[in-house]
């Protein structure tokens, strides 16, 4: 991704730096979709993700559902590992995780040609 991209990507998970005030700001947050939020495809869990942030995306930080003293990051890990960021502090910085407790009730509709589903290297579906 970093090599597709015209400009310099800043990796972060740290909720103040959302909304972004320049361009290239790559922040990750992660969603907590179960029981009663929790639908019954994986396109729809994540439509209720996606919705629950931009609900709350004024407040991240108020809404975070999950802390810990000393976190261990892997979004943070899988940023080092890919070339995006090469501050090791970023192991142990928490990520804002979001948790609906209502399901999307609107339409999801797929992209033509857009796979919703992953596969494991022999092309089986997981």
């Amino acid at each position: 991704m970093k090599q597709s991209c015209r400009r310099e990507i800043v990796f972060t998970t740290d909720p103040t730096r959302w909304p972004p005030r320049v361009e290239g700001v790559l922040f990750c947050w992660e969603a907590f979709v179960s029981q009663g939020a929790h639908a019954d495809t994986h396109l729809k869990d994540a439509a209720t993700a996606v919705v629950e942030f931009f609900k709350h995306e004024a407040h991240l930080a108020a809404c975070n559902s999950v802390s810990a003293e000393n976190p261990l990051s892997l979004i943070g890990a899988a940023a080092l590992w890919a070339g995006l960021a090469d501050d090791l502090t970023l192991l142990h910085q928490p990520a804002v995780v979001i948790r609906p407790v209502t399901p999307f009730g609107g339409i999801v509709r797929e992209l033509p040609g857009a796979s919703t589903h992953a596969t494991d290297p022999s092309g089986e579906r997981r």
